[in-house]
């Protein structure tokens, strides 16, 4: 045997260790199995988002009012590793029909949509997700279906829409042959698991099995398992199981998953953790008080975030909750609605619910992945510190551009900002700014052989939607007689003007740029602390020492002197105006004096990274409206705002008289909205607002987090009449 084999048969029964059997092994296998599993979840963490609306039907032009909530799901506390969320609206076709995206601040963030008054009737669904759940869509999002109608419209009311999501898998615990395993669920106090395996399959060194039990990525239960023969009874105490969807799994003597299945621990009955004290009745235009107050000890509401709405009772099914949401989350899809007839999967009894969930699969956990010796690698990062606006280099033959171009972004104004990116092996790049709802100008350009490539932005939404089917009752489905009324209150309050919006929100913001990206300039020439000089040359010539402009009639050139050597340097400097990289002298030798307020000059070499600036010069002028300025070559300008900035919902105040006996009509279908309750001086959630003309039943519901973590949902109902 060659000697440099030996190595690579060492190697190779290293790398085969962790497929030995039980007996074999010489590692601890629960133990490896814990490292492997907990280093996925960390690696892969899951983000679920979840929105409270306002209602669940609208009239085509109305405002849709939303708070979204994100969601670590290992820990369901919110998510502090994403600032930012895409909201769609997306048609019965399945089509995108409005894309926004909203700022995240501690895990909460309002929303506010205003639907197109030219909508068809039909079934929408609201989508959303976060930057880093892009990369696992279409699975990874949120998905509510909400009715949109047009009583103005004759168009049918469109029904194409989404089937229940849950996601089945063809691995769920009863396997035929070698070894399959059943759960008795009934127990309070204990789960009886019976393993049932064949002969041929314990001959070949299987004695031993390990049994591995996790909820949301947390493991409940590892352990070794020695088999009684053919039937094995193994009983897990209740205690150590997580409520939820639980995930059972056999390894057999390989670490392999050889079984697995899904089953719901409902947990103990907690108390209800907040309530409404409110009157059950009220007049037209009188004062509605609600106190939110906790009915448990270990509750404690400040700190976290509760929204509220107030709206008519319909006879649609119970729209979801945050809690009976979190269960099934995205991980599984969505639950099957149809099946549960209004009911929580804890309401069913266990055989009912097990079954539903016999050939579950997770979208997250998934042994292949757990166990690959590759760390995941994934195209989108979170956005807990800035958004990222990505686009494609691309050469004119409309190839990729090579690894390590450079792309250039700059921000026009008074203060230079300035940022590079360099490409991937696939001509990708991207660029970080910041989560605010400023309107930024940006001006993105190739920077090294700019006339080579040209660029293609991208869109920070996903087009990856999940599939739709027809559903035939839903086609031919009748509005309930209630939107007519709905559709005249909204037709109501257009003819009178009655807003349904006043100012906006406290807007979420960040550390503005105030200082220029190259800092103090060695030279900052004030135009107007001197004599007026007609042409751009001669301002040069007379105010800037050292830079040097020539202009011989045909084309300008534009130079710094090294003073040590009394020679124009090798290269000329970049040139700029208000920020913008130009590097066409003609730009600067054309302009204006009268409108220029300064210059800039850096007049040695510059370096902002890897990025290399032989010398600034930056002209500011004193308007930095870039209208009537060219784009440099291939640059793509766009107006971009990273966050939607959210209207404040108002609502008519009847607290004096004559308000109170305005003969304008009130005839609000969203009666209140409140993304973000806030105690009042005394600690106290006091929520108070005035009835309407209209005389029905009302639905108050609530959803959110206390400020100790607990998660809350609900519901009230009033009358006003």
């Amino acid at each position: 045997m060659k000697k440099n084999n030996i190595p690579a048969l060492f190697i190779w029964l290293f790398l085969m260790i962790p497929q030995s059997s039980f007996g074999q092994a010489r590692i601890n296998v629960p133990d490896y199995i814990s490292r492997k599993f907990i280093s996925y979840c960390n690696s892969v963490p899951r983000e679920e988002i979840f929105l409270h609306t306002d209602r669940d039907e609208y009239i085509a032009g109305e405002e849709l009012w939303f708070t979204v909530y994100a969601f670590d799901r290992q820990t369901l506390t919110p998510s502090r590793n994403s600032r930012l969320v895409y909201v769609e609206v997306v048609t019965p076709d399945n089509r995108p029909l409005i894309k926004e995206r909203f700022a995240l601040d501690k895990g909460y963030g309002p929303g506010q949509i205003l639907l197109p008054d030219t909508l068809s009737s039909g079934l929408y669904t609201i989508r959303a997700y976060t930057g880093w759940m892009k990369n696992f869509l279409p699975d990874n999002c949120f998905t509510k279906d909400i009715r949109i109608y047009n009583a103005i419209s004759s168009k049918p009311f469109r029904g194409a829409s989404r089937q229940s999501r849950i996601v089945r898998g063809g691995g769920s615990g009863s396997k035929p042959g070698k070894i399959s395993f059943s759960v008795n669920n009934h127990d309070p106090d204990s789960l009886e698991i019976g393993i049932n395996a064949d002969k041929e399959f314990i001959n070949s060194g299987n004695e031993t099995i390990c049994l591995f039990i996790e909820t949301r990525g947390n493991i409940n239960l590892i352990r070794q398992e020695k088999l009684a023969g053919e039937n094995t009874r193994i009983t897990v105490s209740r205690s150590l199981l997580m409520p939820g969807i639980n995930h059972i799994t056999l390894f057999d003597k390989n670490i392999l998953p050889v079984c697995e299945r899904f089953i719901y621990s409902a947990g103990k009955e907690e108390k209800q953790k907040i309530a409404i004290h409110s009157a059950d009745n009220y007049k037209n235009r009188s004062r509605v008080s609600l106190e939110i107050d906790n009915e448990a000890e270990n509750i404690t509401l400040a700190g976290g975030n509760l929204s509220i709405s107030v709206s008519p009772l319909t006879d649609i099914k119970a729209s979801q909750e945050l809690g009976r949401y979190l269960i099934f989350g995205s991980e599984f899809g969505e639950l099957p609605w149809e099946l549960l007839k209004g009911r929580t999967i804890g309401e069913l009894n266990a055989d009912i619910a097990d079954s539903l969930l016999e050939s579950l699969e997770s979208n997250w956990i998934r042994w292949p992945a757990v166990f690959a010796n590759k760390e995941p690698q994934f195209r989108y990062r979170h956005e807990s510190e800035d958004h990222y606006l990505s686009g494609k280099l691309i050469k004119n033959d409309q190839q990729p551009a090579p690894y390590g171009e450079t792309v250039l972004l700059s921000i026009p104004g008074k203060t230079a900002v300035f940022q590079y990116a360099l490409t991937d092996d696939e001509g990708n790049f991207s660029f970080p700014l910041p989560i605010d709802e400023e309107t930024r100008d940006l001006v993105i350009l190739p920077g090294n052989n700019a006339g080579k490539y040209k660029m293609v932005m991208e869109t920070s939404f996903s087009d990856l939607i999940p599939a739709v089917e027809r559903n035939d009752n839903i086609a031919s489905y009748a509005p309930p007689s209630y939107i007519s009324e709905w559709s005249s209150n909204f037709q109501v309050a257009r003819i009178y003007g009655i807003p349904s919006t006043a100012g906006f929100l406290k807007p979420f913001s960040s550390t503005p740029h105030e200082r220029r990206f190259y800092g103090k300039p060695e030279l900052e020439i004030r135009l107007d602390d001197y004599i007026k000089l007609p042409v751009m040359e001669e301002v040069f010539f007379e105010l800037v020492p050292r830079v040097i402009m020539k202009n011989d009639k045909s084309s300008y050139e534009l130079y710094i002197v090294d003073p040590l050597r009394v020679r124009l340097y090798d290269e000329p400097p970049v040139m700029m105006v208000n920020g913008v990289i130009f590097n066409d002298p003609a730009v600067i030798g054309s302009m204006d004096p009268a409108l220029v307020e300064k210059i800039d000059v850096i007049r040695e070499k510059y370096v902002v990274g890897d990025y290399y600036f032989p010398g600034i010069v930056n002209v500011i002028t004193k308007s930095t409206d870039y209208k009537n300025m060219p784009v440099p070559l291939n640059a793509v300008r766009i107006p971009y705002v990273v966050a939607e900035p959210v209207a404040s919902f108002t609502s008519p105040d009847y607290s004096t008289e004559g308000f109170k006996n305005s003969r304008i009509p009130d005839f609000r279908n969203t009666l209140y909205w409140n993304p973000s309750l806030q105690p009042d001086k005394n600690g106290k959630y006091i929520v108070e607002f005035w009835s309407s003309d209209i005389s029905s039943d009302y639905l108050i519901k609530i959803e959110g987090v206390t400020g100790d973590g607990k998660i809350v949902s609900l519901r009230k109902k009033i009358s006003v009449k």
